[in-house]
Parts: structure tokens; sequence; C-alpha cells
């Protein structure tokens, strides 16, 4: 009976881990302009395996039990649970430390929300799919039948929602007054509708089929905006960079490969010693020139500005250091 339990929680953890980490690292990987720090994008998978979870139980718990108040029926005190107080619970647990960490120059645009909203969200999939896992009923083939819909499908919708709310909020950083404050709110509103349409979906039989057509959907929505995103994040860094080198900020032959990921990524092109680095700094320095130009006259400006003479500062060095090597 030990061993038996033993076994259950291992096969439980394993398949609720491994699969949720490859799609941590796969999300982290994909952003190839400008990738985020790894520690910071586990900082938010913790939140979402954690933090969110704790705090989610707790409302949760809290709702239900002011709702049995007022509501006496037990299926429909559930359903209502599913469907309302689970969705808005979660996101707003979930998207918290976004939040909170939005100040930060690393969450700058909305890949990077994507990113942070899409760790948390397969933080806190991880945790409840153990939390499922390891509870579930029925034999082998019934245990493996809800490692697959809540592995391929229930832990990518919680990614799906939070990346939603990242995106918004990543999108509105740079955006003038109430207009920022409305943008992050209606990012909140589409995950929770997001969540919500899909716990409604497959709460019954009669509309699972669709529930799972619509989680589809969802999620290849989701990484279509992912790498359109990046798409658009390698135009910025050709514009912008170009414009550097148009009003002759640099003479440099190796600012006009930085935008092809496929061509830096290779050797040869520039010293190697240099390569790295001098790729972070271009890249860095046409995101913030783009925030910048979006940013009202103000200190904060001022600071991006600061910023982006440093930038090509350094740059210029690096071109002085590997013309003097040649």
């Amino acid at each position: 009976m030990i061993g038996y339990f033993f076994e259950t929680v291992l096969a439980s953890l394993l398949a609720s881990v491994i699969p949720i980490l490859g799609y941590l690292f796969i999300i982290w990987w994909l952003d190839r302009n400008e990738r985020e720090p790894l520690k910071l994008v586990f900082i938010h998978f913790i939140w979402g395996a954690v933090g969110a979870v704790i705090l989610g139980i707790i409302w949760s718990m809290s709702l239900h039990g002011i709702l049995k108040f007022y509501i006496s029926n037990e299926a429909i005190n559930e359903l209502t649970g599913t469907i309302i107080i689970a969705p808005v619970v979660e996101e707003i647990t979930k998207g918290m430390f976004l939040l909170i960490m939005l100040s930060y120059r690393s969450y700058d645009n909305i890949t990077d929300g994507f990113v942070y909203g899409g760790a948390i969200g397969l933080g806190f999939g991880m945790s409840e799919n153990f939390l499922y896992f390891i509870t579930a009923q029925g034999d082998y083939v019934s245990w493996l039948y809800i490692v697959f819909v809540r592995t391929f499908l229930t832990a990518l919708l919680h990614c799906s929602s939070t990346a939603f709310l990242g995106v918004s909020l990543g999108y509105a950083k740079f955006k003038p007054g109430l207009q920022k404050y409305f943008i992050g709110f209606m990012g909140l509103i589409g995950a929770i509708v997001l969540h919500s349409l899909w716990n409604a979906s497959v709460s019954f039989s009669d509309t699972f089929i669709l529930g799972i057509g619509y989680g589809v959907s969802v999620i290849v929505l989701m990484i279509i905006l992912f790498i359109t995103s990046i798409y658009f994040e390698s135009r910025i860094i050709r514009r912008e960079l170009s414009e550097e080198s148009q009003n002759n900020f640099f003479n440099s032959k190796f600012l006009s490969i930085i935008p092809y990921y496929s061509e830096r990524r290779k050797k040869g092109w520039i010293d190697e010693s240099f390569r790295k680095e001098y790729i972070r700094v271009a890249t860095q320095l046409a995101f913030r020139k783009m925030q910048c130009e979006q940013l009202r006259p103000g200190w904060r400006k001022e600071v991006y500005k600061s910023e982006i003479d440093f930038l090509r500062d350094r740059i210029n060095k690096m071109d002085e250091a590997l013309a003097k090597s040649v």
C-alpha cells in the first residue's frame, strides 16, 4: 500500500513537472531577440506554482463559503465556483505578480509580457495538475487520459490566459494616462473570459468536444500572437538600428546583421569575444529608442534618453576595440 502511494506520488510529480518545464524552456528560448533573464522567468514561474496557488485556494474557499449562504443548491454552487469564482480569483492572483514586476526595465514590451505571463500560468498549471493527478480516481487508462488532457490543454490554457494579461500590460506600459489603465484592465477581463469559457465548455458532457476545440483554438491563436510579436520586434530592431546608421551615430558594418537571428547567431561575422555583448547592447538600444518615442516629456523620458546615450557610447567603444584588433 505504501509502495503504491509513493509510486502514485512519483508518477504524478513527473507527469506534472517534466512537460511544464519543457513548455517553459520553449517559451523562453523562442524569445530570441531579447531573451529575458532565466532567473527572472523562473521567479515568475515559482509565483504561479506556489504564491498564486496558495492565495487562489484561500480566496476561493472564502468566496465559496460566502456563496453557500445565498445558494443552497450544491450543484449550482459548484458550477458557479467553476465558471465564475475560479477564473476571477485565479487570474487575479496570477496577475498580481505581473503588475508588481511591470516596473522592472526587463519587462518592456508585449513579448516580455507573453514570456512572464506564460511562465506564471505554467507554474499554476503545474501545481494544479499535480493535485489532480495525485487524487485521480479510476484505473491507469483513466489516469493517463486526465494527464493527457490537463498537460496538453488545461495547463496551456492557464499559460494562454495569463500570457494574454501579460501581453496587455506590456503593451499598456508606455501608453499615456488613463489609456494605460484601461488597456491593463481589459487585459485582465480578457484573461478571465478566456479562462471562464474553457471551464464552462468542459463542465458539460454536451459541450465537452466544443470545449476541446475552443481550447486548441485559443492555444493556437496565442502561439500565432507570440510568433507575430517576435517578428515585429525584429522589424523594430531593423528600423531603429538603420536610423542610427543614417543619422551617423555609427559607421559600424555589424548593425545590419543584428535584426536577423539566423545570421547573428553564426560565428565569424564579428570577433567572438564581442558577439553576445554586441547583440545585447544593440538590441537594447533599438527597444529603448522605440520606448522613448512613446513616452511623454518628463523624468522617465529623460532617463531613457540617458540610457540611449550610454548604449550608443558602449557600441562605439566596442567598434573602436574591434577596429584596433583587426
